[in-house]
């Protein structure tokens, strides 16, 4: 399965609209544009890195609960959260091979908010 950035923000933006206290399930949050696997997927991608999450066992089998984002999850999504950034970003990686690296992303979007703000 192919990494998608766009699936892990869309999941993350759902994750940070959930009401407090109210832990999201890896097999509950729907994205519309996205299969069930290819969200579980993703979800383990960014795991740690991203979600407070704690493992669970049900007669369903294992999943985990997403508690909420961590620090570094937070970090990530403010960079992403203006669509305009977003959107600039996607126009650029698209222009070369249309994928980059995680940390290349960040670096890109960190440039992009600054070339937005050196601009008010």
């Amino acid at each position: 399965m192919k990494r998608g950035m766009a699936v892990i923000r869309n999941l993350m933006l759902q994750i940070e609209a959930s009401p407090d206290n109210e832990p999201v399930h890896n097999n509950g949050p729907r994205l519309d544009d996205h299969t069930q696997p290819e969200i579980d997927y993703h979800i383990a991608l960014r795991g740690a890195a991203f979600f407070d999450s704690i493992p669970a066992h049900s007669m369903a089998g294992r999943h985990l609960i997403i508690r909420g984002l961590t620090s570094r999850g937070h970090e990530f999504l403010d960079s992403v959260h203006n669509e305009t950034v977003w959107d600039r970003c996607k126009e650029l990686i698209n222009e070369k091979d249309g994928s980059v690296p995680f940390d290349v992303l960040q670096n890109l979007l960190v440039s992009v908010t600054s070339n937005l703000l050196d601009k008010t």
